[in-house]
């Protein structure tokens, strides 16, 4: 196997910095092991598919910046190991073109089974997907972590242009949900689970609301998070009473370029760390340009 052991301290360090909390304790999941194997990609396997089949147990999968697309860098399964996938440079530099259309159907990642919980996502744009359900990731009874991540430009035809759970409660941490569609919950759609979004935006979703449930039984979680100008709404419905609690708010977060795809955030951002509720970066990316 073409893999590299070393010791990775900064990977490690960087992955328990932050994180949502543990919802039984309160407290922040163990470390992960500091001795662990990194698989490289493209260096040691073409695709991320292939480095992620690759990986053994607490292994990381570590993609280079790069947009990636094509078979291997989309419809990723995550079945039955637990594993740290990540990118070397972060979301801006890193991307997932999906490239899906209605008559070749195309999403991010699929994550299915409680073994694959304690997974890690980090530092990824994941976007141009098209699929039914949950395009950007779709979750089948696991509660994986998310971090860093942007979700943009991705369509369902039925529900979850971003994210779909099911029987699942990820945890999200610094991602940005933007310009994603779906009939129903055009940003994040939840079946019976109970997410959790931590410093977050969902903004400019289309065709519908945010967030949408199926139920009473999914009660999504917003920490220090920000919604704004989703098509059918934002802080509504199961989600009015959130609006003033754990300093989440609505503002435009104000992104430096949208209309080509750049979300950093502009100087004097209200998802800025300076201007946020919080006093903590909101969303994925930090300040990029200047308010001119």
């Amino acid at each position: 196997m073409l893999k590299i052991k070393m010791v990775v301290v900064l990977i490690t360090a960087a992955l328990i910095a932050v994180g949502c909390e543990d919802e039984v304790t309160g407290e922040l999941p163990p470390a992960p092991p500091v001795d662990r194997a990194v698989v490289f990609v493209p260096e040691d396997y073409s695709t991320l598919q292939a480095g992620i089949d690759a990986a053994e147990e607490g292994d990381t999968v570590l993609v280079a910046a790069g947009t990636h697309s094509g078979q291997g860098f989309r419809d990723i399964q995550i079945r039955d190991k637990t594993i740290v996938v990540m990118s070397e440079d972060g979301p801006a530099a890193t991307v997932l073109r999906l490239d899906g259309t209605e008559a070749e159907p195309h999403f991010g990642f699929n994550l299915i089974g409680p073994q694959v919980s304690d997974v890690i996502i980090d530092g990824f744009t994941i976007t141009g997907g098209y699929t039914a359900h949950g395009t950007g990731m779709f979750f089948t009874s696991t509660s994986p972590t998310i971090r860093n991540c942007i979700f943009s430009d991705n369509i369902a035809s039925v529900s979850g242009g971003a994210v779909r759970c099911k029987g699942s409660s990820p945890c999200f941490n610094s991602c940005t949900f933007v310009n994603n569609s779906a009939p129903t919950g055009g940003g994040i759609y939840v079946v019976t689970s109970s997410p959790t979004f931590e410093n977050c935006i969902i903004a400019f979703s289309r065709q519908s609301e945010a967030v949408c449930r199926a139920g009473s039984t999914s009660e999504p979680v917003f920490i220090c998070s920000n919604l704004f100008d989703n098509a059918a709404g934002d802080w509504i419905d199961f989600l009015s009473d959130q609006l003033t609690l754990e300093n989440n708010f609505s503002a435009d977060p104000i992104f430096c370029d949208r209309d080509n795809a750049d979300y950093h955030l502009r100087s004097g951002s209200p998802s800025s760390a300076e201007e946020s509720p919080c006093g903590e970066l909101v969303g994925a990316l930090g300040i990029g340009c200047d308010t001119r």
